[in-house]
Formats: structure tokens, C-alpha cells, sequence
């Protein structure tokens, strides 16, 4: 087809978003999407209201590259409730991804969390928030911005390591 579209996705389950929905996007013209994953860890996304499963999320990843649509993957690195597990989990996500040949066709983009007190997570959160000094510079527990730092330099070395070699 000659008519191509983006748009924004949200992942669903296979029962809510079967093949025939992929199949669909293709044969429409469908040829990249946005994804607010926002996190590898499945109990952050549950945090965040996101309520879709790793499962689901493969599934998703799996349809669009059968049906070669390519795709944004956004992301935060350092949620207050992200824990070192976490971060660990999503290194290794970043490596399937590359393992599975998908980094030729999804990109990911991290960004680094801002914590604002006027947001709605703050009032989630703000019991267990101390020393903050601004959307930057806070610390949730054990997550301190040298931590999140640290993380999201991790991630960053991840993908610029998998970037560079060519073994999947």
C-alpha cells in the first residue's frame, strides 16, 4: 500500500489484541508505533496502573516484527518503587531484545524519572519521599539519584555494548 500511518499503541493481552488485529495494522499501512511500556519490570508497570503482563508484552513485541512494524519503546529508568531486582530484570530485557533480533526494528528510548510533588504519583509516593529538593534530587528508600544515575548509565552502557558487537 502507498498510504502508510503512525500512532501510539497501548499493549493489550492476546485475547484482547489477537494476530488478525496485527494483520489488520499491516495490510492498513500501519508502519511504526509508540509504546509507553515505561518499564521492563512487570511489578513497576503494576505500580503505574499499567496492568499488562511480560507475556503481553512479548506477545505485542512478537506480532509487530512477524508483521514488520517497527515501534518506539518508551521507557523510564528510576520509578520510586523501582528496586536494584528491577533494574537487573530490565538489563536483561534489553539484551532479549537484542537476542531476538528486534533492535533493528524498535527503539528504545529510557528517560530518567522526574518526580514533581504537584504530579499524582507524589501523592502516592510522598510518605516515603525524603530529601527532596526537586524533581531531580529525591530519595524514595533505597533509591537515591546516585542510584538512579548509576541505573540509567547502565542501561545506556547496555544498549551502546549490544549496539557494538555483533553477537546477539
Amino acid at each position: 500500500t502507498d498510504f502508510h500511518w503512525t500512532s501510539q499503541w497501548i499493549i493489550r493481552s492476546k485475547h484482547q489484541s489477537p494476530e488478525l488485529d496485527y494483520i489488520a495494522m499491516k495490510e492498513s499501512g500501519c508502519s511504526d508505533l509508540e509504546i509507553g511500556i515505561e518499564s521492563f519490570s512487570q511489578d513497576v508497570r503494576w505500580h503505574m496502573g499499567k496492568k499488562f503482563t511480560d507475556e503481553d508484552m512479548w506477545w505485542c513485541l512478537d506480532m509487530l516484527s512477524k508483521y514488520n512494524i517497527s515501534a518506539s519503546l518508551l521507557l523510564i529508568s528510576g520509578y520510586p518503587t523501582e528496586t536494584e531486582e528491577d533494574h537487573i530484570n530490565t538489563l536483561e530485557k534489553i539484551k532479549l531484545i537484542y537476542q531476538n533480533g528486534y533492535n533493528n526494528q524498535f527503539h528504545l528510548s529510557f528517560s530518567l524519572m522526574l518526580l514533581d510533588h504537584w504530579s499524582p504519583l507524589w501523592n502516592i509516593v510522598k510518605d516515603d519521599i525524603t530529601n527532596y529538593k526537586n524533581i531531580r534530587e529525591w530519595t524514595y528508600k533505597d533509591n537515591t539519584p546516585e542510584v538512579r544515575i548509576r541505573r540509567y548509565t547502565e542501561i545506556l552502557e547496555t544498549i551502546k555494548t549490544r549496539k557494538n558487537t555483533d553477537i546477539t
